[in-house]
Protein backbone atom coordinates (compact mmCIF):
# COMPACT_ATOMS: atom_id res chain seq x y z
CA UNK A 1 0.00 0.00 0.00
CA UNK A 2 1.44 3.77 -1.00
CA UNK A 3 1.73 6.48 1.63
CA UNK A 4 -0.46 8.44 -0.07
CA UNK A 5 -3.44 5.66 -0.54
CA UNK A 6 -2.76 4.84 3.30
CA UNK A 7 -3.38 8.36 4.20
CA UNK A 8 -6.50 8.81 1.93
CA UNK A 9 -8.06 5.47 3.35
CA UNK A 10 -7.21 6.61 7.14
CA UNK A 11 -8.72 9.94 6.31
CA UNK A 12 -11.90 8.98 4.93
CA UNK A 13 -12.45 6.70 7.83
CA UNK A 14 -11.52 9.32 10.53
CA UNK A 15 -13.49 11.89 8.53
CA UNK A 16 -16.54 9.51 8.97
CA UNK A 17 -15.87 8.76 12.29
CA UNK A 18 -15.36 11.98 14.07
CA UNK A 19 -16.98 14.33 11.58
CA UNK A 20 -19.66 11.73 11.03
CA UNK A 21 -21.96 13.87 8.77
CA UNK A 22 -20.22 16.67 8.11
CA UNK A 23 -18.86 16.45 4.53
CA UNK A 24 -21.75 14.54 3.13
CA UNK A 25 -25.57 14.01 3.67
CA UNK A 26 -26.84 11.03 5.53
CA UNK A 27 -29.69 10.55 3.25
CA UNK A 28 -29.67 10.81 -0.36
CA UNK A 29 -33.03 10.66 -2.44
CA UNK A 30 -31.85 8.04 -5.66
CA UNK A 31 -35.61 8.57 -7.86
CA UNK A 32 -37.35 8.37 -4.69
CA UNK A 33 -35.80 5.74 -2.61
CA UNK A 34 -34.50 7.39 0.43
CA UNK A 35 -30.86 5.63 1.63
CA UNK A 36 -29.12 6.40 4.87
CA UNK A 37 -25.84 6.61 5.10
CA UNK A 38 -25.85 6.55 9.03
CA UNK A 39 -27.76 3.61 8.70
CA UNK A 40 -25.39 1.49 6.60
CA UNK A 41 -22.70 2.41 9.12
CA UNK A 42 -24.46 1.33 12.16
CA UNK A 43 -24.30 -1.98 10.26
CA UNK A 44 -21.11 -2.19 8.74
CA UNK A 45 -19.02 0.55 10.39
CA UNK A 46 -17.45 3.89 8.39
CA UNK A 47 -16.03 1.54 6.03
CA UNK A 48 -16.63 4.08 3.32
CA UNK A 49 -14.22 1.63 1.05
CA UNK A 50 -17.20 -1.35 1.32
CA UNK A 51 -19.31 0.33 -1.57
CA UNK A 52 -17.21 3.11 -2.86
CA UNK A 53 -16.29 3.43 -5.49
CA UNK A 54 -16.92 -0.17 -6.48
CA UNK A 55 -20.63 -0.55 -6.11
CA UNK A 56 -21.72 2.88 -6.30
CA UNK A 57 -19.36 5.75 -7.36
CA UNK A 58 -19.48 8.96 -5.12
CA UNK A 59 -20.15 11.45 -8.17
CA UNK A 60 -23.61 10.71 -8.43
CA UNK A 61 -23.43 11.73 -12.66
CA UNK A 62 -21.25 8.73 -12.86
CA UNK A 63 -23.79 6.25 -11.65
CA UNK A 64 -25.95 4.52 -14.29
CA UNK A 65 -29.09 3.83 -13.61
CA UNK A 66 -30.48 0.47 -12.34
CA UNK A 67 -33.59 -1.59 -12.60
CA UNK A 68 -35.04 -3.95 -10.14
CA UNK A 69 -34.47 -6.81 -12.49
CA UNK A 70 -30.52 -5.57 -12.52
CA UNK A 71 -30.61 -5.65 -8.50
CA UNK A 72 -31.66 -8.98 -8.47
CA UNK A 73 -28.57 -9.93 -10.42
CA UNK A 74 -26.63 -8.77 -7.69
CA UNK A 75 -26.03 -5.07 -9.12
CA UNK A 76 -26.31 -1.95 -7.17
CA UNK A 77 -28.23 -2.13 -3.99
CA UNK A 78 -28.52 -6.06 -4.90
CA UNK A 79 -24.57 -7.00 -4.07
CA UNK A 80 -25.46 -6.64 -0.28
CA UNK A 81 -29.27 -7.17 -0.64
CA UNK A 82 -29.68 -10.51 -1.69
CA UNK A 83 -30.84 -12.42 1.66
CA UNK A 84 -27.68 -13.23 2.98
CA UNK A 85 -25.66 -10.60 3.52
CA UNK A 86 -28.45 -7.98 4.18
CA UNK A 87 -32.65 -8.12 3.63
CA UNK A 88 -33.28 -8.97 -0.38
CA UNK A 89 -34.48 -6.71 -2.81
CA UNK A 90 -36.99 -8.88 -3.56
CA UNK A 91 -38.70 -8.50 -0.28
CA UNK A 92 -41.10 -6.16 1.17
CA UNK A 93 -40.91 -2.56 -1.21
CA UNK A 94 -42.01 -0.20 1.11
CA UNK A 95 -38.31 -0.85 3.11
CA UNK A 96 -37.10 1.49 1.01
CA UNK A 97 -39.85 2.22 -1.39
CA UNK A 98 -42.32 5.40 -0.33
CA UNK A 99 -45.55 3.77 1.43
CA UNK A 100 -48.30 6.30 0.57
CA UNK A 101 -48.41 7.39 -2.68
CA UNK A 102 -50.58 10.81 -3.73
CA UNK A 103 -51.81 11.49 -7.41
CA UNK A 104 -53.14 15.33 -8.06
CA UNK A 105 -55.68 15.52 -10.07
CA UNK A 106 -57.75 18.40 -11.65
CA UNK A 107 -61.35 17.03 -11.51
CA UNK A 108 -60.46 14.98 -8.16
CA UNK A 109 -58.35 16.44 -6.40
CA UNK A 110 -55.35 14.26 -4.51
CA UNK A 111 -55.66 10.26 -4.72
CA UNK A 112 -53.73 8.75 -1.96
CA UNK A 113 -52.93 4.96 -2.06
CA UNK A 114 -50.98 3.09 1.17
CA UNK A 115 -48.94 0.12 0.64
CA UNK A 116 -48.47 -0.94 4.10
CA UNK A 117 -52.53 -1.43 4.61
CA UNK A 118 -52.48 -3.73 1.18
CA UNK A 119 -48.99 -5.79 2.63
CA UNK A 120 -50.56 -6.10 6.40
CA UNK A 121 -53.31 -7.77 4.52
CA UNK A 122 -50.61 -9.98 3.27
CA UNK A 123 -50.71 -9.20 -0.33
CA UNK A 124 -47.09 -9.38 -2.45
CA UNK A 125 -45.97 -6.36 -4.29
CA UNK A 126 -46.31 -9.37 -7.64
CA UNK A 127 -49.92 -9.45 -6.97
CA UNK A 128 -50.40 -5.56 -8.30
CA UNK A 129 -47.40 -5.35 -10.03
CA UNK A 130 -46.57 -5.02 -13.31
CA UNK A 131 -49.57 -6.67 -14.53
CA UNK A 132 -52.28 -4.29 -13.16
CA UNK A 133 -49.89 -1.11 -12.01
CA UNK A 134 -46.86 -0.59 -14.45
CA UNK A 135 -44.40 0.63 -11.88
CA UNK A 136 -43.38 3.92 -13.79
CA UNK A 137 -45.14 7.45 -13.29
CA UNK A 138 -47.53 8.37 -15.96
CA UNK A 139 -46.97 4.84 -17.22
CA UNK A 140 -51.16 4.26 -17.64
CA UNK A 141 -54.22 6.54 -17.05
CA UNK A 142 -56.74 5.68 -14.51
CA UNK A 143 -60.88 6.17 -14.89
CA UNK A 144 -63.46 5.42 -12.56
CA UNK A 145 -64.96 4.37 -15.69
CA UNK A 146 -62.44 1.50 -16.57
CA UNK A 147 -61.49 0.76 -12.40
CA UNK A 148 -65.81 -0.26 -12.78
CA UNK A 149 -64.92 -2.40 -15.33
CA UNK A 150 -62.70 -4.25 -13.33
CA UNK A 151 -59.09 -2.53 -14.33
CA UNK A 152 -56.67 -1.29 -12.47
CA UNK A 153 -57.87 -0.82 -8.75
CA UNK A 154 -60.94 -2.62 -9.77
CA UNK A 155 -59.50 -6.14 -10.29
CA UNK A 156 -60.13 -6.17 -6.43
CA UNK A 157 -61.88 -3.49 -5.86
CA UNK A 158 -65.29 -4.90 -7.20
CA UNK A 159 -67.45 -5.05 -4.52
CA UNK A 160 -66.20 -9.01 -3.32
CA UNK A 161 -62.80 -9.32 -2.95
CA UNK A 162 -62.60 -5.78 -1.44
CA UNK A 163 -65.30 -2.55 -1.47
CA UNK A 164 -66.02 -1.51 -4.47
CA UNK A 165 -64.94 1.58 -6.46
CA UNK A 166 -68.50 2.61 -7.20
CA UNK A 167 -68.77 3.52 -2.74
CA UNK A 168 -67.74 6.23 -0.49
CA UNK A 169 -65.21 8.39 -2.62
CA UNK A 170 -63.34 9.67 -0.20
CA UNK A 171 -61.97 6.33 1.10
CA UNK A 172 -59.81 7.25 -1.71
CA UNK A 173 -60.09 11.05 -2.42
CA UNK A 174 -58.54 12.44 0.20
CA UNK A 175 -58.03 16.02 -1.40
CA UNK A 176 -61.49 15.80 -2.63
CA UNK A 177 -63.60 16.29 0.66
CA UNK A 178 -63.21 20.20 0.59
CA UNK A 179 -63.11 21.35 -2.94
CA UNK A 180 -62.89 25.17 -3.52
CA UNK A 181 -64.55 26.73 -7.13
CA UNK A 182 -63.16 30.08 -7.71
CA UNK A 183 -65.23 32.44 -9.71
CA UNK A 184 -63.87 36.67 -11.31
CA UNK A 185 -67.29 37.43 -10.22
CA UNK A 186 -67.92 36.29 -6.31
CA UNK A 187 -64.65 34.75 -4.95
CA UNK A 188 -63.95 31.70 -3.83
CA UNK A 189 -66.68 29.17 -2.79
CA UNK A 190 -65.72 25.95 -0.79
CA UNK A 191 -68.24 22.82 -1.35
CA UNK A 192 -67.58 20.27 1.66
CA UNK A 193 -67.96 16.48 0.61
CA UNK A 194 -67.58 15.29 4.37
CA UNK A 195 -70.76 17.65 5.48
CA UNK A 196 -73.00 16.59 3.56
CA UNK A 197 -71.74 12.84 4.22
CA UNK A 198 -71.85 13.47 7.65
CA UNK A 199 -75.69 14.40 7.10
CA UNK A 200 -76.28 10.95 5.37
CA UNK A 201 -76.17 11.60 2.28
CA UNK A 202 -74.18 9.31 -0.23
CA UNK A 203 -72.52 10.24 -3.75
CA UNK A 204 -74.95 8.98 -5.67
CA UNK A 205 -77.32 11.48 -4.30
CA UNK A 206 -75.68 14.41 -6.51
CA UNK A 207 -73.77 12.39 -8.77
CA UNK A 208 -74.02 12.71 -11.83
CA UNK A 209 -77.42 13.89 -11.65
CA UNK A 210 -76.79 16.80 -9.88
CA UNK A 211 -73.27 17.24 -10.69
CA UNK A 212 -71.16 15.86 -13.06
CA UNK A 213 -68.06 14.94 -11.13
CA UNK A 214 -65.41 16.55 -13.88
CA UNK A 215 -64.21 20.08 -13.37
CA UNK A 216 -65.70 22.68 -15.47
CA UNK A 217 -68.02 19.95 -16.09
CA UNK A 218 -71.52 22.57 -15.95
CA UNK A 219 -72.00 26.22 -15.27
CA UNK A 220 -73.67 26.92 -12.23
CA UNK A 221 -75.77 30.19 -11.71
CA UNK A 222 -77.30 31.36 -8.65
CA UNK A 223 -80.42 31.67 -10.86
CA UNK A 224 -80.47 28.42 -11.57
CA UNK A 225 -79.82 27.12 -8.55
CA UNK A 226 -82.83 29.15 -7.27
CA UNK A 227 -84.69 27.21 -9.49
CA UNK A 228 -84.15 24.05 -8.28
CA UNK A 229 -80.94 22.94 -10.03
CA UNK A 230 -77.05 22.19 -8.87
CA UNK A 231 -77.16 22.86 -5.10
CA UNK A 232 -80.36 24.54 -4.89
CA UNK A 233 -82.34 20.99 -5.95
CA UNK A 234 -81.26 20.24 -1.69
CA UNK A 235 -81.20 23.62 -0.42
CA UNK A 236 -84.38 25.35 -0.60
CA UNK A 237 -85.49 26.69 2.30
CA UNK A 238 -87.17 23.12 3.14
CA UNK A 239 -85.07 20.29 3.03
CA UNK A 240 -81.97 22.63 3.60
CA UNK A 241 -80.77 26.24 4.19
CA UNK A 242 -81.90 28.09 1.28
CA UNK A 243 -79.15 29.37 -1.03
CA UNK A 244 -81.13 32.84 -1.34
CA UNK A 245 -80.00 33.01 2.68
CA UNK A 246 -76.45 34.09 3.96
CA UNK A 247 -74.13 34.38 0.74
CA UNK A 248 -71.02 33.98 3.06
CA UNK A 249 -72.48 30.58 4.06
CA UNK A 250 -70.55 29.27 0.97
CA UNK A 251 -69.23 32.27 -0.60
CA UNK A 252 -65.90 33.64 0.84
CA UNK A 253 -65.67 36.31 2.99
CA UNK A 254 -63.13 38.74 1.39
CA UNK A 255 -62.62 39.54 -1.76
CA UNK A 256 -59.90 41.54 -3.33
CA UNK A 257 -59.33 43.94 -6.09
CA UNK A 258 -56.11 44.70 -7.58
CA UNK A 259 -55.29 48.37 -8.79
CA UNK A 260 -52.03 49.31 -10.62
CA UNK A 261 -52.54 53.04 -9.83
CA UNK A 262 -53.46 52.41 -5.75
CA UNK A 263 -52.22 48.45 -4.92
CA UNK A 264 -54.81 45.87 -3.89
CA UNK A 265 -58.07 46.56 -2.39
CA UNK A 266 -60.09 44.60 0.09
CA UNK A 267 -63.37 44.18 1.13
CA UNK A 268 -64.74 41.83 3.61
CA UNK A 269 -68.28 40.42 3.61
CA UNK A 270 -67.88 38.89 7.08
CA UNK A 271 -67.23 42.39 8.99
CA UNK A 272 -70.52 44.01 6.98
CA UNK A 273 -72.57 41.06 7.99
CA UNK A 274 -71.52 40.96 11.52
CA UNK A 275 -72.74 44.84 11.96
CA UNK A 276 -76.39 43.19 10.74
CA UNK A 277 -75.96 44.51 6.93
CA UNK A 278 -77.84 41.27 4.79
CA UNK A 279 -76.99 40.61 0.77
CA UNK A 280 -79.86 42.55 -0.47
CA UNK A 281 -78.76 45.71 0.90
CA UNK A 282 -76.09 45.94 -1.50
CA UNK A 283 -77.17 43.88 -3.94
CA UNK A 284 -78.03 44.51 -6.70
CA UNK A 285 -78.91 47.80 -6.15
CA UNK A 286 -75.65 49.51 -4.68
CA UNK A 287 -73.30 46.98 -6.28
CA UNK A 288 -74.16 44.03 -9.38
CA UNK A 289 -72.16 41.31 -8.27
CA UNK A 290 -70.75 40.75 -11.41
CA UNK A 291 -66.30 41.12 -12.27
CA UNK A 292 -66.22 44.27 -13.71
CA UNK A 293 -69.68 45.39 -14.05
CA UNK A 294 -68.76 48.77 -12.68
CA UNK A 295 -65.94 51.08 -12.29
CA UNK A 296 -65.77 52.37 -9.37
CA UNK A 297 -63.70 55.69 -8.51
CA UNK A 298 -63.63 58.21 -5.72
CA UNK A 299 -64.98 60.92 -7.19
CA UNK A 300 -68.35 58.86 -7.89
CA UNK A 301 -68.33 57.76 -4.02
CA UNK A 302 -67.20 60.94 -2.02
CA UNK A 303 -69.11 63.48 -4.54
CA UNK A 304 -72.00 61.14 -6.13
CA UNK A 305 -72.12 59.18 -2.83
CA UNK A 306 -72.11 55.54 -5.18
CA UNK A 307 -70.60 52.02 -4.65
CA UNK A 308 -69.81 52.40 -1.18
CA UNK A 309 -69.69 56.34 -0.54
CA UNK A 310 -73.54 55.33 -0.03
CA UNK A 311 -73.04 54.31 3.49
CA UNK A 312 -69.29 55.49 3.94
CA UNK A 313 -70.50 59.49 4.30
CA UNK A 314 -69.12 60.08 7.66
CA UNK A 315 -72.50 59.31 9.18
CA UNK A 316 -73.73 55.81 8.83
CA UNK A 317 -70.11 54.49 8.64
CA UNK A 318 -66.72 56.21 8.02
CA UNK A 319 -66.02 58.64 5.51
CA UNK A 320 -64.03 57.19 2.54
CA UNK A 321 -62.74 60.72 2.35
CA UNK A 322 -60.35 59.49 5.59
CA UNK A 323 -57.73 57.26 6.26
CA UNK A 324 -56.94 55.77 2.80
CA UNK A 325 -55.55 52.28 4.10
CA UNK A 326 -58.28 51.08 6.24
CA UNK A 327 -59.26 49.41 2.63
CA UNK A 328 -56.11 50.01 0.45
CA UNK A 329 -53.27 47.60 0.89
CA UNK A 330 -50.02 49.21 1.34
CA UNK A 331 -47.23 48.26 -0.77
Amino acid sequence: MSIRYFFVSVTIALVASTAHGRWFQDKQDISGVVFSHDVHFEALGTNCEYCHNEVFNMIPKKNPTYTMEDMEEGKSCGACHNGKRAFSVKGDCISCHADEMVWEGDEIGKTAFKHSIHLDMEYGCDDCHPDLFKMKKGSQKMTMASMEKGETCGACHDGDAAFSVKGDCITCHVGAIEIPMTDKNIGETKFPHSVHIDSGYGCSDCHPDLFKPKQNGQTMTMAAMENGEYCGACHDGESAFSVKGDCATCHAGDLTWENKTIGDTIFSHSTHIEMGYLCDDCHPDVFIPKHKAQIMKMDSMSKKSEYCGVCHDGDTAFSIKRDCDTCHIKK
